[in-house]
């Protein structure tokens, strides 16, 4: 009913008449998708277990004595639901087929308060329950295509840190910026990302994504590539990027959000932030209404959505640096002139962009996660740009591998600069008192 009104109230009848009709249909889905699982869960753990298949849905985690990942049934009566496989065996990879004897068993609930509750993520995932191999190693097939896949994002992770110690802070940092690999044992360094309000700026993100694209995109018009399909490359690249990385959800929302932005090109409408958010929201809404109460998406679209309204002011904001000389047509600069004026405003745009994203993602993560980092204003501004760089080497440094791994390795030792810069800032934002506080 709130959105009908809303409609309404900003549009006309119509308006108001689809958003309550998108709205209603929203919670069927999501009533449905709940009931499902509620039923599945039920009937998983009276069954007591068996004989079971799976496909697995991400790589496995752990070790071979045991592991762990999501997996959909492939056999009995609830085929097609989605459990936790814990097994045992070497380590599988995504899109293998598991097959072994076990239990269900309920979702891990925590134990104590303040514990990451792990039963609620399982279940926002929409996973029913936990399958419990028995101690018998299990049967593992890979199919080729996922063999090719792991082999080759493996290829990917080696070629952006050889030449660097491989337990080194500097390849720990270029890994989990670049393919979103989670450092074991380093709390203290995540801690410096997460009291700098960075935290978007370590791990894979749609910032990552983002940026991708940006590099894609420059790279493409200094080719002189026509803008139409300059687009339809980087599509490819975009979703390609967001595969080498695992699939994560952010990376994939930010990949889908991009296809529906630059897809205005193609079709030759003007490109809108904002549509292309509500666009990518109401399909997640009607496809998984659960997605709506994760912090990450609550994230994700929050700070992009504040992007979309308040860039312009932060650009104003900052005018004053890309302003050109008086008294110089445009048409009168040299070359080096207009590049520097290009430059300025670049900076000024992208100060701009840190400020109103650094603004409007200091308050939300308030509530998931009782921390205020009001130094991330000015932590964004010297961060993001180094992180760009980070990225722009990784992926010149894989480009070269293959052909040239000697250059490949320069190009990762001077990256490991670069991530110590990152480090650096990190920790010295997170250092300022006042900078950051848990509520």
């Amino acid at each position: 009913m709130a959105l009908g009104l809303a409609g309404v109230v900003l549009k006309n009848w119509r308006t108001g008449l689809a958003w309550l009709f998108c709205g209603w249909l929203a919670v069927g889905v999501f009533t449905w998708r709940t009931e499902a699982r509620n039923s599945d869960e039920r009937k998983l753990l009276e069954s007591g277990g068996g004989e079971m298949q799976g496909r697995l849905l991400k790589d496995g985690r752990g070790c071979e004595n045991f592991w762990s990942a999501p997996a959909v049934l492939l056999t009995g009566p609830q085929a097609g639901t989605k459990v936790w496989w814990e097994g045992r065996g070497e380590l599988p990879v995504a899109g293998s087929r598991v097959r072994a004897r076990g239990n269900f068993g309920p979702l891990p609930e925590r134990r104590n308060p303040g514990e990451f509750d792990q039963a609620a993520w399982l279940r926002g995932q929409g996973v029913a329950a936990v399958f419990q191999a028995s101690r018998v190693r299990g049967e593992i097939v890979t199919p080729g295509w996922a063999a090719r896949g792991s082999a080759l994002r493996r290829g990917f992770r080696a070629a952006v840190t050889d030449g660097l110690a491989e337990d080194s802070q500097e390849a720990v940092v270029i890994r989990a910026v670049v393919i979103g690999e989670q450092p074991p044992d380093a709390d203290e360094l995540v801690a410096a990302f997460r009291n700098s309000g960075t935290l978007h700026a370590f791990s894979v993100s749609g910032l990552h994504v983002a940026m991708v694209g940006s590099i894609g995109w420059l790279l493409l018009r200094l080719a002189g590539v026509p803008r139409r399909w300059a687009v339809l490359a980087l599509l490819p690249l975009i979703f390609g990027y967001s595969w080498l990385t695992g699939n994560s959800p952010p990376a994939m929302r930010s990949a889908w959000m991009a296809a529906v932005f630059l897809g205005a090109f193609v079709s030759r409408r003007r490109p809108d932030l904002l549509n292309a958010l509500g666009a990518v929201l109401l399909v997640a809404m009607l496809w998984d209404g659960r997605l709506l109460f994760q912090p990450g998406v609550q994230l994700s679209y929050g700070v992009v959505a504040v992007i979309a309204v308040g860039a312009g002011w932060g650009t104003r904001l900052f005018s004053w640096i890309a302003k050109p000389e008086l008294y110089l047509p445009l048409a009168m600069m040299t070359r080096r002139q207009k590049a520097w004026l290009g430059f300025r405003r670049n900076v000024a745009q992208s100060l701009g962009v840190s400020l109103v994203a650094g603004l409007g993602s200091t308050p939300l993560p308030a509530f998931p996660f009782g921390l205020v980092t009001p130094v991330s204003v000015f932590a964004g501004v010297i961060l993001v740009p180094l992180v760009f760089v980070l990225l722009s080497a990784a992926l010149l440094a894989a480009a070269l591998y293959p052909v040239v791994p000697p250059v490949a390795r320069w190009v990762n030792r001077a990256n490991g600069q670069v991530a110590k810069a990152c480090v650096l800032t990190a920790e010295g934002f997170s250092a300022i008192p006042g900078g950051h506080f848990q509520l």
